[in-house]
């Protein structure tokens, strides 16, 4: 099982000791090569900070239509937005069904 990070340079790093693919970005360029590189390999999981969530909103919700890689979403180097226990919501209700009140 193939696992990446994709986010903040300064925070994404610390994962590559782990043998977790590491995808840092800082500017769009970085995001652009990034993306093509995981649409072109086999990842499993995806983890998303929610700093890149909310600036590539548009391109991660396409990597949601497809059945791999699964997208996890962390903090990110600002305040925790919200946004990672929205997504764990949602992924929940829809392998379950239903609401488990999160």
């Amino acid at each position: 099982m193939k696992v990446a990070i994709l986010g903040e340079k300064k925070i994404v790093l610390a994962f590559k000791s782990l043998g977790v693919s590491v995808f840092g970005v800082d500017k769009e360029k970085d995001f652009n090569l990034a993306v093509t590189e995981i649409e072109n390999s086999n990842y499993s999981i995806l983890f998303v900070t929610e700093n890149i969530v909310e600036k590539y909103k548009n391109k991660i919700e396409q990597f949601y239509k497809e059945s791999l890689p699964a997208i996890l979403i962390i903090p990110g180097t600002n305040n925790n937005q919200g946004i990672g226990k929205e997504s764990l919501k949602k992924t929940i209700e829809r392998a379950l069904g239903a609401d488990i009140g999160l």
